[in-house]
């Protein structure tokens, strides 16, 4: 085959209906994390530390198998759920006018966990560090690109802010969700704070994320009212 056939083949080249790139990526990553537990199971102590204090400490501890195994195995499965859930929904036609941003976000959320992934076998190869300083700036990504994503969204029953008023009408669920977006974004700015103080990260994350989720439950409420 010539080198002007080879590009014409290539350039003719699908992937299969309901493999895309994205879907490469994510399954690279996937396979990176299983592929380096394996490889640097010898390397890792019998106990692995799995959970850290507020001053980035580690704090509990498993068996080695389970300590190594545990973000890949978790990773694997919730993607294999993320890419299940359209098929349960019976509003999956809504999911498909959003798919793109909902494989994105997917990736979003693997880059996440292989972030983890990665600080857990750095720390337990004994590199040690404030663990939750490292982890804010991953939290402030997600929390940030969720909004940007949920923005995205349309009505189904399983992706987005679900409730009573925004499962019923299209209009509450646009305006929900458009507020809510930009409350995540905020929040994920503020949880940036915590790079400043680390002490109080706790507070910086969790106490705007809760905040923000009781303003969008009770938005899509007062939605429902003007609306319907």
């Amino acid at each position: 085959m010539g080198y002007i056939e080879q590009i014409k083949y290539k350039k003719n080249m699908k992937l299969p209906k309901n493999i895309n790139k994205v879907t490469l990526i994510i399954a690279g990553i996937i396979a990176l994390t299983h592929l380096s537990a394996l490889i640097l199971m010898p390397m890792f102590p019998e106990r692995v530390a799995s959970h850290w204090n507020e001053q980035g400490q580690a704090n509990g501890y498993m068996s080695k198998i389970l300590g190594i195994y545990l973000i890949p195995l978790v990773l694997t499965l919730t993607t294999l759920l993320f890419y299940y859930i359209p098929k349960l929904d019976p509003l999956k036609k809504n999911i498909e006018k959003f798919k793109s941003h909902y494989e994105y976000f997917i990736l979003s959320f693997a880059i996440f966990m292989f972030y983890l992934y990665i600080l857990t076998v750095a720390w337990n190869l004994g590199f040690k560090f404030n663990f939750s300083l490292f982890m804010i700036p991953a939290i402030s990504f997600l929390l940030i690109y969720t909004g940007f994503f949920v923005e995205k969204a349309k009505r189904n029953w399983f992706i987005g802010f679900r409730t009573p008023w925004t499962l019923t009408n299209d209009k509450v669920w646009e305006h929900t969700h458009k507020f809510g977006g930009k409350m995540f974004i905020v929040c994920g700015f503020i949880s940036l704070i915590s790079l400043i103080y680390p002490i109080y990260t706790i507070w910086f994350i969790l106490v705007p994320v809760l905040t923000s989720s009781f303003l969008i439950f009770l938005f899509s409420y007062l939605a429902w009212k003007h609306y319907v």
